[in-house]
């Protein structure tokens, strides 16, 4: 069975357990006096992609929702931050092995507890990086029993398309040698962005993407195998049109807060814009030789990059 068939297979096998967490939420009509009954940070949520996923903007589309928030107001920086356990990033393998569960408890309830000191929502939730994690919490169940006594939900957020994950890295490592910033919030300097040098490749750089896509398999297949820890598997590429990103915010909004959403959902952009052009044409050198290469012909982002094309 190929990547492809295998990705595909555990997707919808996600879609059927979020159907049950959608349905569970638009059985019950809910009345005006249900809806006033909101107890605040009652639902929490982790956000578990990797780096240049589009998650700040993601994130930033959460928070843009009622009674909803992804990360917590910082006054250093007057901004939302939402990836609280960043310094576990900088650690080095051997020095995540000696983190102790009771260290990196404390960690995941600190994160939680800024969230809701800030905002004092319903839904709360902030990022974590996959390097933020540590693979022994996985192995040994800790992180499972963790999400499953707190009720924390998971949102896998998996930018399907990794060429231009590893095409972001690539344009955003030339941008910090220039000074130029990993995130704008103006369309005019976004705009300014946009004029970045397309991805070199060769059989190496594919053979590395393949691998970034069987990554994302494996943690989606971690989170989705972890008994009654909900999770939604959320592809990027969905947001990028405004007929499937407000579908796909609908299904966000029903499986966070277990009701039917409301019309703001129709009008959400976030705080950030794209940096980079959308199409795997722009980004890609020789793109026409790049997706006729055996090795990407049956690939996830040889398919990601046709549904954006398609969009």
């Amino acid at each position: 069975m190929t990547i492809a068939v295998i990705g595909l297979n555990l997707i919808f096998f996600s879609q059927m357990k979020q159907r049950e967490t959608l349905e569970k939420g638009l059985a019950e009509p809910l009345t005006n006096s249900t809806r006033a009954v909101k107890k605040p940070c009652s639902k929490k949520y982790l956000l578990v992609t990797t780096q240049r996923s589009g998650s700040t903007w993601v994130c930033s589309l959460l928070d843009g929702i009622d009674g909803i928030a992804c990360g917590a107001y910082n006054p250093r920086v007057n901004a939302t931050v939402s990836e609280l356990i960043i310094k576990y990033s900088k650690y080095s393998f051997s020095e995540k092995d000696k983190v102790e569960w009771s260290t990196y408890e404390k960690d995941l309830d600190k994160a939680f507890n800024q969230v809701c000191t800030k905002s004092q929502e319903e839904v709360i939730g902030y990022k974590a990086m996959y390097n933020q994690i540590p693979q022994k919490f996985l192995k040994d169940g800790k992180l499972k029993t963790y999400l499953r006594e707190n009720e924390i939900s998971i949102i896998h957020l998996v930018r399907e398309a990794k060429i231009l994950n590893m095409a972001s890295k690539y344009n955003n490592g030339v941008q910090k040698k220039e000074g130029k910033k990993m995130h704008a919030r103006d369309e005019n300097d976004a705009k300014a962005f946009r004029d970045t040098l397309k991805l070199p490749w060769n059989d190496g750089l594919i053979d590395n993407m393949l691998k970034y896509e069987q990554e994302a398999l494996e943690w989606q297949k971690t989170f989705h195998f972890m008994p009654h820890v909900p999770d939604y598997h959320l592809s990027y590429e969905l947001l990028l049109n405004k007929k499937d990103k407000i579908k796909t915010l609908s299904q966000l909004y029903v499986f966070l807060k277990e009701e039917s959403p409301d019309n703001t959902i129709l009008t959400l952009e976030g705080r950030y814009h794209q940096l980079h052009e959308t199409l795997c044409s722009d980004r890609i050198a020789n793109y026409t030789e790049f997706r006729a290469h055996p090795k990407v012909q049956r690939s996830r982002s040889a398919a990601a990059c046709d549904l954006i094309n398609e969009s």
